[in-house]
């Protein structure tokens, strides 16, 4: 994780700006912030607590291909942010 950026405890988005392997980013938008609402609620709970430097696996919906790549946790509850521990791989699609 570059940055997390937490618009959306005023009135802006809330995402995620990811380095991906390769050398690509990606931005991973949590909470869209005033507008349409974020059913996804545990999503965003898991992106507001990231912080800087932290290893994140994301299942989001694409909705840009970028560069950079841009995803979105927000329009089902099966995608997510997951936090990884020291020394886990995120396993499968080769996604932040």
């Amino acid at each position: 994780v570059l940055e997390n950026v937490r618009g959306c405890v005023t009135d802006g988005p809330c995402f995620l700006k990811l380095a991906l392997t390769g050398g690509t980013e990606a931005i991973v938008t949590y909470h869209p912030g005033e507008g349409p609402s974020c059913p996804n609620d545990a999503a965003a709970t898991a992106g507001i607590r990231v912080e800087p430097g932290q290893r994140v696996a994301v299942t989001g919906r694409v909705v840009g291909a970028g560069p950079p790549l841009e995803l979105t946790t927000c329009p089902d509850e099966s995608l997510a942010i997951r936090p990884l521990g020291n020394g886990e791989e995120e396993t499968g699609s080769g996604r932040p």
